[in-house]
């Protein structure tokens, strides 16, 4: 099986450097032009499924890319950003953002734990190895799901998951097999 991997595109928040994790927001003019350069870069690449993140910016990514493919997208919400609870909608630099995402860290208010989070989305990418063996598979989901579907190829868990970002470009594709 091959996994090709991508970020959605450019939202608002993302602009404004505030937390975006389970707020449904849209593409903006820049994200939906992302999605038209992802969509190149993918047009002869031959897939067989789409699986998204149900999130708006996700989703609008996945439907420009599969302008190239005509497949139904499918959605998992286990490839969802993960929840930041009450910090959603801050600016990154009003929040310890490194020490968020320390893998054995505790619950920092009502957000999601890093391991929970991690533990959701490895679930899913077990899931994928059983059902889906030798189809090549496109995933548009979110920078910190991007990040564990990578610590999760690399076989080892860092400490902290922000360890791995500069292993993960906005926009390009990543390209995984197993």
């Amino acid at each position: 099986m091959k996994l090709y991997l991508v970020r959605h595109g450019e939202t608002d928040y993302n602009i404004e450097k505030k937390i975006l994790g389970n707020t449904d927001l849209s593409l903006n003019a820049e994200g939906i032009k992302q999605g038209y350069y992802l969509k190149e870069l993918l047009k002869n690449e031959n897939i067989d499924i789409i699986i998204s993140s149900p999130f708006l910016r996700s989703k609008q990514t996945a439907e420009i890319i599969n302008e190239n493919f005509e497949l139904e997208i499918q959605f998992d919400d286990r490839i969802c950003e993960r929840n930041y609870g009450e910090f959603e909608g801050i600016s990154i630099i009003d929040f310890d953002f490194v020490s968020f995402w320390e893998y054995n860290s505790k619950r920092i208010g009502t957000s999601e734990t890093t391991e929970k989070f991690v533990n959701r989305v490895f679930d899913f990418l077990n899931d994928l190895k059983e059902t889906y063996n030798g189809k090549k598979i496109l995933i548009v989901a979110h920078g910190s799901t991007n990040l564990a579907i990578s610590a999760y190829f690399a076989k080892t868990m860092p400490t902290n998951l922000m360890d791995i970002s500069s292993k993960i470009e906005s926009m390009e594709v990543n390209e995984y097999e197993y």
